[in-house]
């Protein structure tokens, strides 16, 4: 496995550069202002629906402006190799091609909440459409539980889409720590982590139909105009100067 290797310069200048990269592409990135917000001296495990490419990029982006914490995130091998600076912003791989390599991935995680980080994982492993249920997760995330039972699991949802203009936008909802019996097997556990973050999605996407720029929605980051609103800000200039 290829172990997180984390450069804090690199992370500022990969900072700048991310938000340069979604203000280029989104119109605006946004989270339910009663998204759950985690205490950062507590590690926990972060679950996240994966279904663009663009996910690690909010979710560091995320991370470095709103939640500020000491993290890892859980990446594929392939991906990790095709993108290896993902390492210097602390990201690991998980090779699935072997349980033995699985399970020294999952061991890597294990120790590393031990040392106070917090864990991100995509558990549905490769991207899957946004709209696709019911979840379907693998069972890292449950075997983590199994070594560090008291250790908080917490669902975020990313839902994006073409609403109002040219450019998509992205939303974010944090749900509350999902609650587990000590009792639960393995593949319990797995089925109520699906449920949870599936919920979690669901309750997001129910907002965004009920109004994507509803005050319930507190901005991350503000995109550059779009053709659409270049094109309306010079129809109000032009209408302002007596131009018909």
């Amino acid at each position: 496995m290829i172990k997180a290797a984390p450069k804090p310069y690199f992370e500022k200048l990969f900072r700048f550069y991310t938000k340069f990269l979604l203000q280029k592409h989104f119109r605006r990135i946004a989270i339910t202002n009663d998204s759950y917000r985690p205490p950062p001296d507590i590690p926990a495990i972060y679950i996240i629906n994966h279904s663009s490419w663009w996910d690690a990029i909010i979710l560091f982006y995320l991370n470095q402006n709103v939640l500020q914490l000491n993290g890892r995130a859980m990446m594929s091998e392939d991906g990790l190799q095709r993108f290896p600076f993902f390492r210097k912003l602390g990201a690991f791989s998980i090779d699935s091609s072997s349980p033995k390599k699985i399970v020294a991935s999952l061991q890597y995680a294990a120790e590393e909440l031990q040392t106070g980080k917090h864990i991100f994982i995509f558990p549905q492993g490769d991207e899957t459409p946004l709209e696709h249920r019911p979840f379907r997760f693998y069972d890292g995330t449950s075997y983590l539980l199994g070594k560090l039972p008291a250790t908080p699991v917490i669902p975020i949802g990313f839902y994006h889409g073409l609403f109002h203009d040219q450019k998509p936008d992205w939303f974010i909802h944090i749900g509350d720590p999902i609650v587990f019996r000590e009792e639960l097997k393995l593949k319990e556990k797995t089925a109520l982590l699906e449920s949870g973050l599936e919920k979690t999605v669901d309750t997001l996407r129910e907002r965004i139909l009920s109004g994507p720029n509803d005050p319930l929605f507190e901005p991350v980051l503000s995109g550059r105009a779009g053709v659409a609103e270049r094109f309306e800000k010079m129809k109000k200039m032009l209408s302002r100067g007596g131009v018909q």
